[in-house]
């Protein structure tokens, strides 16, 4: 065993939790090395020094209240968030207005102004797109069929 793998089982063996090979192991390595043995006896001064201390007891309602705030956050709005919130949806109503004005306002319908004889006409075209049909590698066309207003 070296240095570093059992100074790292001294506590755990200062608390009689090692059991069989490991145990005895340590035991050997600690017989033999004076850094993990100098190592122990310091783990050991300390483990002493803190049993002698005395326990003392937790405020009432302490443990309710770290309950509550790890298990029940609560909802915490930033005010600046809220502000923003309400600057951006403001901004966006009022692009939305000037959207609408600014269209133009149909005076009259198409179909009052064509005669009736071309009400259903209908013209056929094709369409070339610019990207490829990515299947078959060729060019995609497209049929596109124009109805006249009733």
């Amino acid at each position: 065993m070296n240095c570093h793998f059992v100074q790292n089982l001294l506590s755990a063996y200062l608390d009689n939790e090692l059991v069989g090979a490991r145990k005895v192991a340590v035991e050997t390595h600690v017989e033999q090395c004076w850094r993990c043995r100098r190592e122990l006896e310091s783990l050991g001064a300390v483990k002493a020094k803190l049993s002698g201390t005395a326990q003392v007891a937790a405020p009432v309602g302490l443990e309710t209240r770290l309950k509550t705030a790890v298990f029940e956050p609560r909802l915490r709005t930033a005010p600046w968030l809220l502000v923003g919130l309400a600057a951006g949806a403001s901004m966006f109503a009022f692009w939305l207005a000037i959207r609408v004005a600014d269209r133009p306002v149909p005076t009259q319908s198409v179909a009052a102004t064509q005669p009736a004889s071309k009400h259903m006409e209908v013209a056929s075209d094709r369409a070339y797109l610019d990207s490829s049909d990515p299947i078959s590698g060729g060019v995609q066309i497209v049929t596109v069929n124009y109805a006249g207003g009733r």
